[in-house]
């Protein structure tokens, strides 16, 4: 042959195994057998016959034949090379590669991921494989290259969401279907180059997708690229096989081969082979849908160059073809691609990809942060890249609260009730208020059974037995005041029309039957309002000043009508019988009792069975009891914890609730609430809502719409909103304590209980609660007949004999209505010289704040009064010790008041608080302090306001009021002090009967 010839033949044979069309008996290393290739080095030799030539023998010469050499030796037979058996990886992994409708992908992104998998240990297979409901992004490779994979895509596309799920790796085929499948390769010279993208503006995947994306019924079809970097340095042969020595082209047709081969070879080269996959149900639409996959890579990759294009070998079997696809090998070598080559079609569909079945929800995961590892109580556990860890909380976690919130059925119930069943093991107390009634039953059924006999059911809708629940039963001072807040904002909530007037009635009427000797009941309360008679009868055994002055003086003068709304939500309780039966005992169950016993308090508030407003107001009245017993725990030194756990809480919101979340966790309590969003909080009280964002430690997210994620995600570090919206059922998102402690996590499933177990754990509680607790509904009938009859009148007590001043020093002013504060005020001297301060200061001119704030926030002061920019602290001494009257002074001094007076109706008393603070206080006699009985206090107002003669205008309460003085002698303001002075002592003596 020829030099031409040979040379030809010698490009040829080297260039075919770098196209991708070699195929072997056995699975091979995708990069074909390298042997370099040097320039195409033929010269004419030059021989020296001795001859000079003249002139016109060397013009002659010019046109002379000459005969140029011929090659007798062979070319070199690459096929004779034998290729590297590939050495199968022991075991492989799969990760799933998902991204949100708004990603950036771009080629310069996805050619510095391939370009750091170069090195790879073994094949990398990229896969995209559609059935009906999805398309898949998938990496397969070995376990030793799935770690690295994995970390340098997070690292480049942090904005995806990697699973480890192995569904499409070894059953990538459905059995079940009749499969086509092809392979592709290189149509032209290895040195022309496909089509390199520097954009995905107009993705080459598109139309690969569009064809996955309208796979319908059982059918499949996938895409699957399997390459690996190459060892050798085969960018220089490329080159050299295309250029004579000079560098030239070696081709006359072809001058710009060695410009397009140092395009090839300007970035890392793949070994890379190609294959496309179908499955129907029939042959027909296999392998139509196999046709429209070769065209689609075929169009994508064509360049004015070069393509890919499909490959039919008859010595590489279906069967060899369909176990290469599956095990991720190959029998044929791999073609050599660059990396912008590759990155055609191995990259992550850019935004313009538009293929829905790519977007199916999927879910982000992130580590458990160490502060939830090895902890008592286990929330679930976090799955993250195939790593299983259970998120757990401390003891001391769990008081400080958790707030758990998602739509309905996505897992808040189940989580409640596996919390539940590791509280009672612990042996600690619980209370559940479950406003539907299913979460009762579950928790019953998955309790430990030796601790069924600790439960207490609460079921109103049981209609042969009844549980008590006496709302109107208070042992101190302080249970009476929450009660009757509590009750007040629970009826004005349930209310379609409310005012000041029943806000004061209904306050004041609860206090009533609280004052009672005897105690009262809800029926009482109705009663009370209704009926004369009923109510002058048991103001006799009411032993507060206070409250009989407001039924016997102020109340006949308002309207009838101020009672219509609180009539109606009590004809709500007591006009079904279950519930008028549980409300109208005197006797009620001892919540304080119940703590300290640990027992299991479940109140089932089912809105099927006893109506959706009584349920609310059941829950909301049983919130307060249980808040009541909570601030009893302050007296005891031992508190076992107790966890408490309200279930669609925004049902039972009370005044008790806010001070529950910032004040129950010193009494051991843990408080767990549940709902669906947030619009139900901020619809309700928004104050509320933010106490919840500011008070609750932690924060379990199941799935929640686009308003909610986008609130909530500011408190999270590792996810972003989207990530809220894309969660199954059983998943959620935990934050603990600050937002970089955040985590995906995966509730458990509850223990599986047959419903006989379960219906025979649920008699058991219900008819041991009923022994324990219950009354029967007869004898509750019986009851409540006989205390329809009017009660006995107590004996009347004396009336004391009414005081009249004689001379009048202040013009008569209006008294504005006292703050919603002093509506609930209880019946201690306290509370009584507090709002007689009030009253004569005001008449003297003063602004008057009854517990005013300080304004560091650290505590209150009983009266703050206000004149002409200065300013008067009064605390008031009633029973207190010395020192803490000195702590009070000394907090008002600390606040920079101009005056700050010590008040008591006790002399005695006064001396010692005065002593205390002689001795201890630092320069005590530079400041304004003064210790001043309730009488010595209003002559002091007097002559400050008679020291001025003038007339002048004072703004009291928004109202510009003018009050005149006239001159005083001194009898004059002696018998002022004496007249005052009575009328202190004698209402003093009645408050303390």
């Amino acid at each position: 042959m020829t030099a031409s010839e040979y040379y030809t033949n010698q490009f040829y044979t080297w260039e075919k195994r770098c196209k991708g069309w070699g195929i072997a008996e056995m699975p091979i290393h995708l990069e074909p057998p390298f042997i370099p290739f040097y320039f195409h080095g033929y010269q004419p030799d030059y021989l020296d016959d001795g001859k000079r030539h003249t002139l016109i023998s060397g013009f002659l010469n010019l046109f002379s034949f000459k005969k140029h050499p011929t090659f007798e030796e062979e070319v070199l037979d690459y096929t004779t090379v034998d290729p590297f058996l590939y050495e199968k990886e022991e075991h492989l992994g799969a990760i799933q590669i998902h991204f949100p409708k708004d990603r950036k992908v771009n080629p310069e992104r996805m050619k510095a991921v391939l370009i750091m998998l170069l090195h790879s240990h073994a094949n990398i297979s990229f896969e995209l494989i559609g059935t009906s409901r999805q398309i898949i992004i998938q990496l397969v490779a070995g376990l030793r290259d799935l770690y690295t994979i994995e970390t340098i895509i997070t690292s480049y596309f942090p904005e995806c969401t990697i699973v480890h799920d192995e569904t499409y790796l070894y059953t990538i085929f459905n059995n079940d279907l009749l499969i086509a499948a092809i392979d592709f390769g290189l149509a032209e010279e290895v040195y022309r180059p496909i089509e390199m993208s520097d954009s995905f503006t107009v993705d080459p995947l598109t139309s690969i997708c569009g064809i996955l994306d309208h796979l319908k019924g059982d059918n499949r079809a996938g895409v699957q690229i399997l390459f690996k970097g190459t060892i050798n340095n085969w960018n220089n042969s490329i080159k050299h096989s295309v250029m004579t020595s000079d560098e030239s082209s070696f081709f006359e047709n072809d001058p710009y081969a060695p410009k397009l081969a140092v395009e090839k070879t300007q970035s890392p080269l793949f070994a890379v082979t190609i294959r496309a996959f179908s499955q129907a149900n029939t042959k027909q639409e296999a392998l139509g849908m196999l046709h429209n996959l070769a065209n689609a890579i075929k169009s994508s990759t064509q360049s004015e160059t070069n393509y890919i294009g499909s490959l039919i070998t008859d010595s590489y079997t279906f069967e060899q073809r369909i176990s290469d696809i599956a095990l991720r090998q190959s029998h044929r070598l791999g073609m050599l691609l660059n990396a912008d080559e590759l990155c055609t079609l191995v990259h992550f569909p850019s935004e313009s990809v538009h293929a829905k079945k790519l977007f199916i929800s999927t879910r982000k995961t992130f580590e458990v942060p160490l502060i939830a590892i090895h902890k008592a109580f286990v929330l679930g556990e976090n799955n993250h890249n195939g790593v299983r860890t259970k998120v757990s909380l401390s003891l001391e976690d769990r008081l400080k609260h958790t707030h758990i919130i998602g739509a309905t059925g996505t897992g808040k119930s189940t989580l409640i009730a596996n919390l539940i069943k590791q509280d009672v093991e612990h042996n600690y107390g619980v209370v559940l208020f479950d406003p539907h009634g299913d979460l009762v039953d579950d928790v019953i059924a998955i309790l430990p059974p030796k601790r069924r006999q600790d439960i207490v059911l609460i079921d109103p809708s049981d209609k042969d037995y009844s549980i008590g629940l006496n709302i109107l039963q208070a042992h101190s001072d302080i249970e009476k005041e929450v009660l009757s807040s509590d009750l007040v904002a629970s009826f004005r909530k349930h209310a379609t029309s409310w005012g000041d007037q029943m806000n004061s009635v209904l306050g004041n009427a609860i206090l009533a039957i609280l004052e009672h000797t005897q105690g009262g009941s809800l029926q009482d309360l109705r009663r009370f309002l209704l009926e004369t008679d009923f109510r002058n009868n048991w103001l006799n055994g009411v032993d507060n000043f206070y409250i009989t002055y407001y039924w016997q003086k102020e109340y006949p003068l308002l309207k009838t009508s101020s009672i219509g709304s609180i009539l109606t939500r009590l004809d709500t309780f007591l006009r079904s019988k279950n519930i008028r039966d549980m409300v109208s005992q005197r006797k009620g169950l001892d919540f304080e009792e119940l703590f300290k016993t640990n027992k299991i308090i479940l109140l089932k508030l089912s809105q099927g069975l006893i109506g959706k407003e009584n349920s609310y107001l059941l829950g909301s009245l049983f919130l307060s009891k249980i808040h009541q017993a909570i601030l009893q725990r302050q007296q005891s030194v031992v508190r076992t914890p107790v966890f408490l756990y309200l279930d669609e809480f925004q049902n039972f919101i009370t005044p008790s609730i806010k001070e529950m979340l910032s004040g129950i966790r010193k009494y051991k309590v843990g408080l767990t609430i549940s709902h669906q969003d947030l619009y139900q909080l901020q619809h309700e009280d928004t104050e509320l809502l933010n106490s919840i964002f500011g008070n609750i430690s932690n924060r379990v997210v199941f799935r929640v719409g686009e308003p909610d994620a986008k609130r909530l995600v500011d408190g999270f570090f590792h996810f972003t909103f989207t990530d809220f919206q894309n969660l199954g059922k059983g998943e959620a998102i935990v934050r603990l304590e600050q937002p970089q402690y955040d985590c995906s996590l995966d509730t458990f499933l509850l223990p599986h209980i047959s419903d006989e177990e379960k219906l025979a754990a649920i008699e058991y509680v219900q008819n041991h609660s009923r022994n324990l607790y219950g009354t029967k509904r007869i004898e509750i009938e019986n009851l409540t007949t006989i205390e329809k009859t009017i009660i006995s009148p107590l004996p009347k007590k004396p009336q004391e004999p009414e005081i009249h001043l004689k001379e009048q020093f202040v013009s008569p002013l209006k008294i504005q209505e006292s703050p919603q504060r002093q509506e609930n005020v209880s019946n201690s001297v306290h509370r009584y010289l507090q709002s007689l301060v009030k009253k004569m200061a005001e008449q003297r001119g003063y602004i008057a704040t009854i517990e005013a704030q300080l304004a560091d926030g650290s505590g209150q002061i009983d009266v703050l009064l206000t004149k002409d920019k200065k300013t008067i602290a009064i605390e008031i001494c009633n029973t207190t010790n010395p020192e803490w009257e000195m702590h009070n002074i000394l907090k008002c001094m600390q606040a920079q008041y101009d005056m700050v007076i010590s008040l008591s109706g006790d002399a005695k008393q006064l001396e010692k608080i005065k002593k205390k603070c002689e001795s201890e206080v630092p320069d005590f006699s530079k400041y304004n302090i003064y210790f001043f009985t309730p009488d010595a206090l209003f002559v002091y107002l007097d002559e400050s306001v008679a020291a001025t003669h003038q007339p002048q205008d004072n703004i009291i309460k928004g109202y510009r009021v003018n009050v005149s003085y006239g001159s005083s002698e001194q009898n004059d303001v002696q018998r002022k002090r004496n007249s005052v002075a009575q009328v202190v002592l004698n209402s003093i003596k009645k408050q303390q009967k």
